[in-house]
C-alpha cells in the first residue's frame, strides 16, 4: 500500500535510486512528494513519467493515484487511461479496467491495445459476442495479431467448438512459433478431437525445445499411458441375487 511505498521508497537508498534513473528532477521531486501524501501538483509529463515509475516500482497505489490527478488535467490521456485499466485489472475490478479501457479507445480510436484489452476484459466477464467483434475488428488491420487470434481460440474453446478453436490457436502460432502456451492449447484440442498422433508430435515439439516442460510431459504421459478397464467391480449385493 502507499504507506508501505512511503516508509520503503523514501529511505536514503530509494532518494539515491531516484537519482541514478533517467527521471527528470521535476519528477523524482513530485513522486517524493506524492509519496510522503502531499497534494502537489505538476505537468501532464511530469504526471505521467512519475505514474510509470510508481508502477514499475510496484506502488500501485500511488501510481494510480498520479494517473487520476493527470486525469483532472488532461480528461483524454490516453496513458493515463491505459494504464488506470491495468491498474484497476490487477486489483480484480473488471468492470472499472472495461471502462477505462474503452476510455482510452475513445481518447485515440486508431490504438489496437484498448481493443485487445476491452476483448479480454469482456471475455472474462463471459460477454463472449462482443470480445469477439473487438478481436476481430483488430484482424481487420493486423491479420497475424496473435492475441487476437488466441483470443478468438479461447472463444470458440469457451464455446465447446474445439475445430474452430484448433484453427485460431494454430493460427496464433504460426504468427509466433515461440509461443509454447498456445502449442498446449493446440494439443489440447486436437486431443479433444481424438487426433491422438497429431497431439502426440506437438508434445514432442515442444520437448524438444524444452525438454523439462511440465506441462508437455504430462500431456504425453496421459497420451502414453495404458488405459485401464472401465468398468467397475460389480456390487457383492448384486452377485448374491438368485
Amino acid at each position: 500500500g502507499l504507506k508501505h511505498c512511503r516508509d520503503s521508497l523514501l529511505e536514503a537508498p530509494m532518494t539515491e535510486h531516484l537519482a541514478e534513473t533517467t527521471l527528470s528532477s521535476a519528477t523524482q521531486i513530485y513522486i517524493q512528494a506524492v509519496l510522503a501524501g502531499e497534494q502537489a501538483k505538476a505537468p501532464v509529463r511530469v504526471g505521467l513519467e512519475a505514474a510509470a515509475a510508481l508502477r514499475k516500482a510496484s506502488c500501485f497505489e500511488a501510481a494510480e493515484s498520479v494517473y487520476k490527478r493527470v486525469l483532472e488535467i488532461q480528461p483524454n490521456s490516453y496513458r493515463a487511461l491505459l494504464n488506470l485499466g491495468y491498474l484497476a485489472r490487477r486489483r480484480g475490478d473488471r468492470a472499472a479496467a472495461l471502462g477505462y479501457f474503452e476510455a482510452a479507445l475513445a481518447a485515440d480510436p486508431g490504438q489496437s491495445r484498448p481493443k485487445l484489452e476491452m476483448a479480454g476484459a469482456l471475455r472474462k466477464l463471459s460477454r463472449l459476442d462482443e470480445a469477439e467483434a473487438l478481436y476481430q475488428s483488430v484482424l481487420k488491420d493486423q491479420p497475424d495479431q496473435v492475441r487476437a487470434l488466441a483470443g478468438l481460440g479461447h472463444i470458440a474453446k469457451a464455446r465447446g467448438d474445439a475445430r474452430l478453436s484448433l484453427t485460431y490457436y494454430q493460427a496464433a502460432v504460426a504468427a509466433d512459433p515461440s509461443r509454447t502456451d498456445l502449442k498446449l492449447k493446440i494439443a489440447s484440442q486436437l486431443r479433444k478431437l481424438s487426433r491422438l498422433d497429431e497431439a502426440k508430435q506437438t508434445y514432442l515439439g515442444i520437448l524438444a525445445e524444452e525438454p523439462d516442460h511440465a506441462g508437455a510431459q504430462t500431456g504425453l504421459e496421459t497420451l502414453t499411458k495404458p488405459k485401464t478397464a472401465s468398468m467397475q467391480p460389480m456390487e457383492r449385493s448384486w452377485l448374491d441375487l438368485e
